[in-house]
């Protein structure tokens, strides 16, 4: 099916209440015609979510209506000075996207909710306390991120991130500055540190949130389908089947893909680059299609 041009869509937008309150800058992406479902696209770390416009923008023209949004400390959502200001990685989890889904389900009246996870916009789901109301996830390069699911050659670069660099910074500078190493926008210095804790932590999120935090993963009982890319040094293999193993009691699927024998070069973040169109995104469409229809 030919999908319709963007000139179709219109971008509206909004500010979100997270559950504690906190404004959280987004976008609803709509177009004419009957929709399918709502889906809620949840961003990498330090990532805006105008990167995903053009994603959105391909599923509405599809007959999804989309929300994007940045999470706190992040982008539009991101107070005037990082320094001082008080967040956790938790709090994407536990307070932005669970704000985020009970916006969308007084929008669509009960209609289907989707949503499209991005790296850590995956790992969050099992933290939301209102998870259920999403019948289905896609994860797309989604990892548990406990440092031995990588090959022990990315070892010592591992240990310089989680255990000096992302705290040492964090502490002496009052928020993480991201860019110096490539890594997007500037974070909390409070979800810095997290992302740390969660990374050394060999019993991930439940370790170090508590273990109800773990059981909020394991009774999730949606469908998720995870894609992980052999070109992608943020979430290999392993790491992305172990994020799989803690959500027990999902409908769950995990396809490795090999990029390169299709031509094309993917790492953590060229999925979502329009250059994706016809190649890739394809395959999360007709899953979403099957998850509203």
């Amino acid at each position: 099916m030919a999908l319709a041009t963007n000139d179709v869509v219109e971008a509206t937008p909004i500010e979100v209440a997270a559950l504690d309150g906190y404004p959280l800058a987004g976008e609803l992406f709509t177009g004419p015609g009957p929709r399918r479902a709502i889906v809620i696209i949840n961003s990498a770390t330090a990532t805006l979510r105008r990167y995903y416009r053009r994603f959105a923008e391909y599923l509405v023209a599809d007959g999804f209506d989309v929300v994007t949004y940045d999470y706190r400390g992040i982008g539009g959502s991101a107070p005037a000075t990082l320094k001082g200001f008080r967040a956790q990685m938790r709090d994407w989890g536990q307070l932005d996207f669970p704000g985020i889904i009970r916006w969308c389900d007084e929008r669509s009246a009960g209609s289907p909710m989707l949503a499209v996870g991005h790296s850590v916009g995956g790992q969050i789901l099992g933290l939301a306390p209102n998870r259920d109301r999403i019948k289905g996830m896609l994860f797309v390069c989604s990892q548990h991120t406990y440092w031995r699911h990588w090959p022990r050659s990315h070892w010592p670069r591992l240990h310089l991130l989680w255990n000096v660099l992302l705290p040492g910074l964090s502490h002496a500078m009052g928020y993480f500055p991201s860019p110096w190493v490539g890594m997007g926008e500037p974070l909390p210095k409070g979800v810095a540190i997290e992302w740390a804790a969660w990374a050394r932590a060999r019993g991930y999120i439940a370790e170090v949130v508590g273990p109800e935090a773990g059981a909020g993963y394991r009774s999730y009982q949606g469908r998720i389908l995870s894609l992980s890319f052999e070109d992608d040094h943020f979430a290999p293999a392993r790491a992305a089947a172990a994020l799989l193993a803690e959500f027990g009691s999902a409908t769950s699927e995990h396809r490795h893909l090999v990029p390169a024998h299709r031509g094309l070069a993917v790492g953590h973040f060229g999925y979502f680059r329009p250059n994706m169109r016809d190649t890739l995104w394809p395959e999360a469409r007709y899953w979403l299609e099957e998850l509203a229809g």
